[in-house]
């Protein structure tokens, strides 16, 4: 019996420690690409050298930003007046964008920590809106 409970003392350790691995923080950016001149705004640093390998643009402005905790349960959040719903680990997180009533993206990704994803293009005058995501 006392081999028993160990065995199941150690099962619940090492599930615990699974959890705790997948909790986390992910941070989402909203930002406004463009092709005015001057530099890009701070807060941004992290994922200027992405932009700047990936996107035709030559300036970054944020335009808002959230965070929420890992794993997410449908948690939404408005930037800019887009809405951000997020549901899932950082190794399954589905991710829906919606500008008002209109879904513009429904998608699930995998993210790596400390590792930015973009998505987004989403048309704004001149200007082009993107999503940067970071799970921490």
């Amino acid at each position: 019996m006392r081999r028993g409970i160990s065995v199941i003392l150690a099962c619940l350790f090492v599930s615990l420690l699974s959890a705790s691995a997948q909790a986390g923080s992910l941070s989402v950016r909203l930002v406004r690409a463009s092709h005015t001149a001057g530099g890009s705004s701070s807060g941004l640093g992290d994922v200027i050298p992405v932009f700047q390998k990936s996107l035709p643009y030559s300036h970054y402005s944020l335009a808002g930003s959230t965070s929420m905790t890992l794993p997410a349960s449908k948690a939404t959040r408005q930037l800019g007046g887009y809405s951000v719903t997020c549901s899932g680990s950082q190794n399954s997180l589905a991710i829906t964008v919606k500008h008002g009533r209109k879904q513009l993206l429904n998608t699930s990704v995998r993210l790596s920590r400390g590792k930015p994803l973009i998505l987004g293009g989403f048309p704004s005058g001149q200007d082009k809106l993107v999503l940067v995501f970071v799970a921490r």
